[in-house]
């Protein structure tokens, strides 16, 4: 899974109902975003071997890799807006070029413009 992107956020939807991660999944997927549910302990497994940096913070906890769509501003955006409705719905941080990112620079991805009005 890994191997495909180097951008990601992460969350933590410990709380959530299976209504509210199911209409969470079905935004995502509305805009060709994918999530998963991830072991941590695995995952910074491969992260160490495919050279991710500072990663290890990142996986305390139940974790879900949430990615795709344009790219890591649209996958910010969409996860930001369901955590204002649903507060129980707790981002994480992120990877950027396969460099962790923390909470704050996530929150600045969502002041960007979408990719389409970049172009």
């Amino acid at each position: 899974m890994f191997q495909d992107f180097d951008e990601c956020v992460l969350v933590d939807f410990q709380g959530l109902s299976v209504d509210e991660v199911n209409t969470f999944r079905a935004g995502l997927t509305g805009n060709n975003i994918q999530m998963q549910v991830v072991k941590g302990t695995l995952a910074n497994l491969v992260l160490k071997d495919l050279e991710w940096k500072d990663h290890e913070p990142l996986f305390q906890g139940p974790t879900a890799v949430v990615w795709g769509g344009d790219g890591i501003v649209q996958v910010s955006k969409s996860v930001s807006d369901f955590a204002k409705k649903s507060k129980k719905l707790k981002i994480k941080g992120g990877f950027l070029a396969k460099a962790a990112i923390d909470t704050d620079a996530i929150q600045k991805l969502t002041t960007v413009p979408d990719r389409p009005i970049l172009l």
